[in-house]
């Protein structure tokens, strides 16, 4: 069971007493990542917590791996973020990493079954929207960013005494100039999406510059519930999705749902358009894209 409340209180004991886990840095200099995750979990995470902010490069890193396998490794959350806004890209890189791993299936559920607080969970999206949108960082760290801050966004929906605005958070994101950050948060847009967003992933895919971003909005737009995501296409949005499909078939599960929506428009040319990409679909494809060709509309 994860708390924060006396996490504050200990993590300034740990500082002040200059405390770092007992040999997990020389483990992790010998390579042994295995061991420095299994006795890490002994330690008491606000020393691990201390180790991952401090300057000692090699404890630091030793903490951030430990960090991860931690039963109470969320509470780091907010100190890796502030280590990902740093310059030593070596630290950026393994606290973002860490970070993403601990918020693998972080939802409602899980918020509740480990009674995690609402108030660790607002900090963690704040501190790591100020990651998302900070200019200054790489790419693949602001994009990591987003797929964190939406995470505990969405887990918040169990926790926050209101409903937290996770379409807020989701349309900025679509919105930033940098592709791969727009891209994180398409892909982690719920399916089906909330109403509200509906009009600003319709935008990204008629309008936006990349067309992996605009495929991955239609996949968005189409994953959950594809009539509803036709309604929302219009004329335009239905043109847009029609060319857009046939220019990314790298991905082939991004290709197979936004043709969910070009299945539930029964126009000859959305009917010409599954046809034909069926036969120049990978492989994997071609056989869904048929069926759905073959499909009545709604």
């Amino acid at each position: 069971m994860v708390r924060a409340a006396a996490v504050s209180g200990l993590l300034l004991l740990a500082v002040v007493a200059g405390a770092t886990p007992p040999d997990l840095a020389a483990r992790y200099q010998a390579g042994d990542l295995a061991e420095v995750r299994r006795r890490g979990r002994d330690v008491d995470v606000a020393e691990l917590i201390a180790a991952a902010t401090g300057a000692d490069r090699a404890a630091a890193s030793a903490a951030t791996v430990a960090l991860a396998d931690h039963p109470d490794g969320l509470l780091a959350l907010p100190a890796l973020a502030d280590v990902a806004a740093g310059w030593d890209r070596r630290r950026v890189a393994d606290a973002t990493a860490r970070a993403r791993q601990l918020v693998q299936g972080l939802d409602g559920d899980r918020a509740i079954h480990d009674d995690l607080d609402d108030e660790l969970l607002a900090r963690v999206a704040t501190h790591w929207h100020a990651v998302a949108v900070a200019v200054d960082r790489w790419p693949d760290v602001r994009a990591a960013a987003v797929e964190i801050e939406l995470a505990a966004v969405a887990a918040r929906a169990a926790t926050a005494g209101a409903p937290p605005a996770l379409a807020a958070a989701l349309t900025a994101h679509y919105a930033s100039p940098e592709p791969e950050v727009r891209l994180a948060a398409l892909e982690r847009t719920p399916a089906p999406p909330p109403a509200e967003v509906m009009p600003a992933l319709v935008a990204t895919l008629t309008s936006d510059p990349e067309p992996t971003v605009r495929l991955v909005a239609a996949q968005a737009l189409c994953a959950g519930d594809p009539v509803a995501g036709d309604a929302a296409l219009g004329a335009a949005g239905r043109a847009a999705l029609r060319d857009v499909i046939v220019l990314d078939l790298g991905r082939p599960g991004a290709v197979l749902d936004a043709a969910r929506c070009v299945a539930a428009d029964a126009s000859p040319a959305a009917r010409a358009t599954l046809t034909a990409l069926a036969r120049t679909a990978p492989r994997v494809l071609r056989a869904p894209l048929a069926a759905l060709a073959r499909r009545p509309g709604p």
